[in-house]
């Protein structure tokens, strides 16, 4: 008996946190950070992301993996001015940087944690 109540109760909470903690929390509109985090990431690259990089001149982009290269933990096309990060290439970024930190939830849009801008609110936002 006592676990049934348990479990009910567990199973509601869950469905409180699915319905409106997720929900309503990715409704709120994103602020980028520019703190840089996103780009210690590891991307894998497809096949239009390359096409574009290519055709813009850039060469010698990716490992042997297929993955965007990185320099001590970060991608090769960060770059830090004045202690804001920027993407060198953010014209012709690979489409799973343009989107993070957003991703595919099981109720719609969902946001990643690994951004910093999801979690912590009480940093100074940079305007971009």
């Amino acid at each position: 008996m006592d676990f049934i109540l348990i479990a009910d109760i567990l199973l509601g909470l869950v469905i409180l946190y699915l319905l409106f903690v997720e929900y309503f929390y990715t409704r709120k509109k994103f602020k980028c950070l520019r703190c840089g985090d996103c780009c210690r990431l590891i991307v894998k690259l497809n096949a239009e992301d390359e096409k574009r990089l290519k055709k813009n001149g850039y060469k010698n982009f990716k490992n042997k993996f297929g993955f965007l290269k990185r320099i001590n933990g970060h991608c090769i096309f960060l770059g830090m001015k004045k202690g804001v990060a920027e993407c060198e290439i953010e014209k012709i970024k690979p489409e799973i940087c343009g989107h993070f930190p957003e991703k595919r939830g099981l109720f719609g849009k969902k946001r990643d944690r690994r951004c910093r801008s999801c979690w912590d609110n009480s940093l100074k936002i940079v305007k971009v």
